[in-house]
């Protein structure tokens, strides 16, 4: 059988392996939180008898099943409902399996939630539900033994970016779903990114940054605005009539790589992805690499990503989590907001002027010519005229969100 050596190929190829034939409406869920002192707020470092590393692995005795995930020293664990891993800075990330049913996710994310609180009461600290660091420097963070980790953030220093702000300081809620061909692909990406700004928005959830106050809102975002143009926001003609596997294919291909692994050694590299691949035969872990490194507001692996949203309370993240869910997998809400993208004539550039807009005016601001406090409702109001089975109850938990003009607003 004759390789495909030609890296956008082996990149089509492996979308179109996502593509999923039983029409289920599965969610994975990924969720990132700050551990900081309880008095002081400030974050918890990995290291030390009372550090992340010992709370994860008092956390692990709660599930039997688990299996340690090691680099340099232990960074998460492994169970059959859902992985815990570290970001950077010793962030505590959930990464729950898909699944169909909200109240399945809540359970299981409710007893995650009970087990390390219970975990953290013991050494006097707390998790802080804010999308950026609060209290800490980040510059006095020390980064978890990740041999990556350290590669980023030497390259983050070269070009001179926010790029360790963003690997230390934020935190977010990620949700997952899938595609059922490469047309439903492309309308799930494109209305993904057409209501990015409105998830940015319901989900804003931070005023306070590194024990400064700021009055702008979507902080989480400007970091990322200012971390790497080349691999975060939106990819170029993303809302293309004709999108397709290989338009997402040819923007991975001119990413930097900054790194690779091989016989188990961490490697930096100035090439892109195309000079260092092309006509090589790639493996599945350095497909995975390449689609993991990018950082764009909604990414592709064998599913899609959407990952605009602030790490938020319990209640909210159900929430926004069902929000996603009853857009996504509604053929004919999904086709609403498709039509919308043809309407308002939609491209790169207007989503980001409506970004700046947000960033600048909150929910004062105009979400596509409506005030983005009626573009919401309108969205809510939607989904409960559809959604008729216990999943209301969760939707109905972002109204408060609405009214009160943002999470940080509710008492």
């Amino acid at each position: 059988m004759k390789i495909k050596m030609n890296l956008k190929n082996q990149l089509v190829d492996f979308f179109k392996s996502g593509i999923k034939t039983k029409k289920q409406k599965l969610i994975g869920v990924e969720i990132e939180h700050f551990i900081v002192d309880n008095k002081t707020c400030e974050a918890v470092s990995y290291y030390g008898s009372s550090g992340v590393k010992t709370i994860l692995e008092n956390l692990m005795k709660f599930y039997p099943d688990s299996r340690p995930i090691l680099d340099e020293d232990i960074i998460g664990f492994l169970t059959k409902e859902f992985s815990v891993t570290l970001e950077p800075a010793a962030q505590i990330e959930i990464s729950i399996n898909p699944y169909e049913e909200i109240e399945t996710i809540e359970n299981i994310y409710k007893k995650f939630l009970d087990n390390l609180n219970n975990i953290l009461n013991n050494f006097g600290y707390k998790i802080v539900y804010l999308s950026c660091q609060p209290k800490s420097n980040i510059n006095n963070i020390k980064l978890i033994p990740k041999k990556r980790f350290d590669i980023l953030e030497k390259y983050y220093k070269k070009i001179g970016t926010n790029g360790i702000e963003m690997m230390k300081g934020t935190c977010s809620v990620q949700v997952s779903i899938d595609y059922f061909s490469e047309e439903d692909f492309r309308k799930k990406i494109q209305v993904a990114y057409f209501l990015t700004p409105f998830f940015k928005l319901i989900s804003n959830n931070s005023n306070y940054y590194q024990n400064k106050y700021f009055s702008t809102f979507l902080k989480r975002t400007e970091i990322y605005n200012n971390t790497d143009p080349k691999r975060c926001g939106i990819p170029p003609d993303i809302f293309s009539e004709n999108y397709e596997f290989k338009n997402y294919a040819e923007y991975l291909y001119n990413i930097p790589i900054i790194y690779y692994k091989k016989d188990n050694k961490y490697y930096e590299t100035d090439k892109n992805f195309g000079e260092f691949f092309e006509n090589k035969k790639i493996t599945e872990n350095e497909i995975w690499h390449i689609a993991s490194i990018v950082y764009p507001d909604v990414r592709l692996k064998k599913y899609l990503e959407i990952r605009g949203a602030d790490l938020m309370p319990f209640e909210y993240t159900l929430g926004y989590c069902t929000l996603i869910k009853n857009i996504f997998y509604s053929e004919n809400i999904l086709d609403i907001f498709y039509n919308m993208i043809k309407k308002y004539e939609i491209n790169n550039k207007k989503i980001n002027d409506v970004q700046n807009n947000i960033i600048k005016n909150g929910w004062n601001a105009k979400i596509y010519d409506i005030p983005a406090k009626i573009f919401a409702r309108n969205i809510i109001e939607l989904l409960q005229k559809t959604i008729i089975n216990k999943e209301l109850k969760y939707l109905n938990l972002l109204l408060p969100i609405i009214e009160k003009n943002g999470i940080l607003n509710i008492k």
